[in-house]
């Protein structure tokens, strides 16, 4: 499944833009990450890690960036991670990006 793409507004969050996104297809927000395969096989499929809103590891970045038609880059500029040097609550979840 390919979804149509949608822009991003300045400053909006992943969570704004699947939601958006969602109301525009008629889709639900986890009907979406489960597309884009963020969905631990064996896990709860009505489940997601929260940890993902921090920070997109790289596949999860690209198989979100493939469904929308964005780039890998443009997808992890919606997660909080460019605000973990501001935020240091945000610092200790996420994983050192120089590793």
């Amino acid at each position: 499944m390919r979804c149509p793409g949608v822009s991003t507004l300045s400053g909006e969050s992943l969570v704004s833009y699947l939601l958006r996104l969602g109301h525009r297809l008629g889709l639900s927000p986890l009907h979406l990450i489960r597309a884009a395969d963020w969905i631990k096989q064996g896990s709860n499929p009505n489940h997601f890690p929260g940890s993902l809103l921090l920070d997109l590891p790289k596949p999860q970045a690209e198989a979100f960036a493939w469904l929308t038609g964005q780039t890998a880059r443009e997808v992890s500029a919606l997660t909080l991670a460019q605000w973990r040097d501001r935020y240091p609550p945000i610092a200790r979840p996420c994983p050192d990006q120089g590793a």
